[in-house]
């Protein structure tokens, strides 16, 4: 209780069983740099079609925050707001055909998967 006071002064603490310590690394530690990556190719594409980059920035990043206070605040699942802002038919259906074609789900299982087995491979 005493470190779960200390740490909590600073922020959000989640008590983690000792045996998924290394899982949470992806979750938690890891998962900045892959939100990173993912922000770069909206970036990288709003360059590419000549958007201001200083405009494409804070737009991203009000969608990122937004998207976050809608998970933490919502109630609803991951799911149900996918199909809230999903029209039938329309852009953003188009987009997500693209991701799911390209596993992008896939891809990030693989990366938490990795990131896992490198920290149980430096625990030894």
């Amino acid at each position: 209780a005493v470190v779960r006071n200390i740490f909590g002064s600073c922020g959000m603490t989640a008590v983690i069983a000792p045996e998924q310590m290394k899982e949470v690394i992806a979750i938690n530690g890891s998962s900045p740099a892959f939100i990173y990556l993912f922000a770069k190719g909206f970036l990288d594409y709003a360059a590419r079609v000549g958007l201001p980059e200083q405009s494409a920035k804070e737009l991203f990043v009000q969608s990122l925050i937004g998207s976050a206070k809608m998970i933490t605040d919502s109630g609803c699942s991951i799911d149900e707001l996918i199909r809230q802002v999903s029209s039938p038919g329309g852009t953003t259906l188009a987009g997500l055909d693209q991701l799911y074609e390209g596993k992008m789900l896939d891809a990030v299982q693989n990366a938490c998967d990795s990131c896992t087995k490198r920290a149980y491979e430096l625990s030894k």
